[in-house]
């Protein structure tokens, strides 16, 4: 008997040992994968679907002028920006963040993030963060902003047949003494019901049970927070203080709702579900909380969000070659030095430029020279800047203003909408923002070129013309170089350009002032070697057709360049 004990003794010890030694080993091993990820280019999937629904909800409860449109959003490829910025731990992490690029953070927001990060610094400090965060973890198929904005449509229809069937059961039970029989099958059939009821609703609620148990998951997480921030941002843990409160007003009786099929409580579980209800008794009781509760959870959803995304703004911040936070001033103004596109700090031929726009540009240039890259740039660091307080430049200074854009437009066939039509719809709602009163930057890349010459240019002046206004601080590139005489001091004129060398057409993608005076679509021809004929052709068509004046005229082939650089 005694060598049984101590064969089980030493059984005991050893699962301890194994345990405790592969939690150490596992916690070691994640340190050490968050210290590789941590500042480096993140490569996480990434699922529209899954990361806009929260603000898709937010901006339709309360839509601002200063959020980024969908169209802005399109033109500067801002999913592709979000890629590269989100390094989050968790689908509340992603949510916000996403949320955040197309709505400007407020200032104090702003102020309290970066003092996070601050902190974060620390890496120890940073480490304790990340593996809460990391706990909590993404869900696929959770729906946490339903829960925020629309808890009471999850409510069961008719809950007080629940209570009932819940308590039929032990109703027969008063007649036991005089009908035992016919009871205990009146008590089989009640039970029976409820099985039948349980499953039956249990399928219908699969999905929000997953979303309960992630939210209750949250909560927890946001406790365990809570301890590691009390010392460095007593403020912020002050404010998480009330999740915990939230936690409590759910009651106990929540877990039930939360427990995982990987449990081993799980089949128990199941078992007194189906038998006495409760669980779906306790699922409407947590829907009326969660209703008379919206304001709470969605401050605890910002608070859990902000101190993800300050781990994941931060690591983007490392991983950048240059960056700065930006300087806010009162003047509708953008004053760079070296600034890059957010989407190429990594690439060699990355090249900075400087910019001080205080007037609406006019910018010329090229085919393939960097104009829709530059204005990108702009665009897409006045709202990073707005955002998450980065900038890709060496330093950058702008006011607080919405960033609206009509450039990459497309036609709609389904909506029977042409090409033109989809381009006085995205350039109407610059002229609608422009009346409302509101200050705002304007980028369009080709104005109106989806219509005859004649018209374009006469068109396009007067809408820049329009725009020209204050409140509004517009760059607008254009290859219809009339505009540079017919907008001549009201636009200031910048440009950019190329050389033409024996090896072919090279640009240094630099900004320059003053209109563009070169063109090189037919070197361009040429240099991806069309045939000789429809160069020739297209050189003769240009020189017959283009009035002579103070227009830039085309530019002979490269063959003619040749000939001038041997003389």
């Amino acid at each position: 008997m005694n060598g049984q004990w101590i064969f089980l003794s030493l059984l005991a010890a050893a699962m301890i040992f194994y345990l405790v030694t592969e939690g150490i080993l596992g916690a070691k091993k994640r340190r050490k994968r968050l210290r590789a990820s941590f500042g480096a280019v993140p490569h996480s999937e990434y699922r529209r679907a899954s990361v806009a629904r929260y603000w898709e909800e937010q901006h339709m409860s309360s839509p601002s002028t200063g959020d980024v449109d969908d169209l802005t959003w399109g033109d500067l490829d801002l999913d592709a920006v979000f890629e590269r910025v989100n390094a989050c731990h968790t689908l509340i992490g992603e949510e916000y963040l996403y949320a955040l690029l197309h709505r400007p953070a407020a200032e104090e927001v702003s102020q309290a993030r970066e003092t996070l990060m601050a902190e974060l610094e620390d890496e120890t400090f940073r480490l304790r963060i990340q593996t809460a965060l990391v706990r909590l973890g993404k869900r696929i198929g959770v729906e946490l902003p339903t829960v925020l904005f629309h808890a009471g449509e999850f409510a069961l229809d008719a809950p007080w047949r629940f209570v009932c069937c819940a308590l039929l059961p032990f109703a027969p039970l008063f007649f036991l003494w005089a009908a035992p029989t016919l009871v205990t099958a009146a008590v089989a059939l009640a039970l029976a019901n409820n099985v039948r009821l349980y499953l039956k609703t249990q399928k219908l609620l699969e999905g929000w049970l997953e979303t309960l148990s992630y939210l209750l998951a949250s909560l927890r997480c946001a406790r365990a927070l809570q301890r590691m921030l009390a010392g460095r941002c007593p403020a912020l843990a002050a404010q998480l203080g009330e999740a915990q409160q939230m936690e409590r007003r759910l009651g106990a009786g929540a877990s039930l709702l939360s427990i995982s099929p990987q449990s081993d409580l799980y089949m128990l579980a199941q078992l007194f579900g189906m038998l006495t209800l409760i669980p779906l008794l306790q699922y409407q009781r947590t829907i009326c909380r969660l209703k008379s509760a919206e304001q709470e959870l969605g401050r605890f959803f910002e608070l859990l969000g902000e101190i993800d995304t300050a781990v994941s703004v931060l690591s983007y911040r490392h991983s950048l070659r240059v960056f700065t936070r930006p300087q806010f001033t009162a003047a509708l103004h953008v004053r760079a030095r070296d600034m890059l596109h957010p989407l190429l700090t990594e690439e060699e031929n990355g090249v900075p430029n400087d910019l001080d726009l205080a007037a609406n540009w006019l910018l010329t240039g090229s085919n393939a020279s960097g104009k829709s890259t530059f204005i990108k740039a702009v665009a897409i660091n006045n709202i990073l800047a707005q955002s998450i307080g980065t900038c890709t430049a060496e330093q950058y200074e702008l006011k607080r203003a919405p960033v609206v854009t009509s450039m990459a437009v497309r036609d709609d066939l389904a909506a029977g909408e042409s090409y033109f039509v989809a381009e006085i719809r995205s350039m109407r709602r610059l002229v609608e923002l422009l009346e409302s009163g509101t200050s705002f930057y304007c980028f369009v890349d080709e104005v109106l070129k989806g219509t005859n010459t004649t018209e374009r240019i006469a068109s396009s002046c007067a809408v820049l013309r329009y725009l020209c206004a204050p409140g509004c601080l517009c760059i607008a590139a254009t290859h219809d170089l009339e505009l540079t005489q017919l907008l001549a001091g009201e636009y200031e004129n910048h440009h950019f350009s190329e050389q033409v060398s024996r090896q072919g057409v090279c640009f240094d993608y630099r900004l320059k002032d003053g209109p563009c005076r070169t063109r090189n679509a037919i070197r361009l021809l040429e240099q991806y070697q069309f045939p000789a004929a429809i160069v020739a052709e297209a050189q003769v068509l240009v020189e017959k057709n283009e009035p002579e004046g103070d227009v830039p005229r085309a530019v002979g082939s490269m063959e003619q360049r040749k000939e001038g650089d041997g003389k």
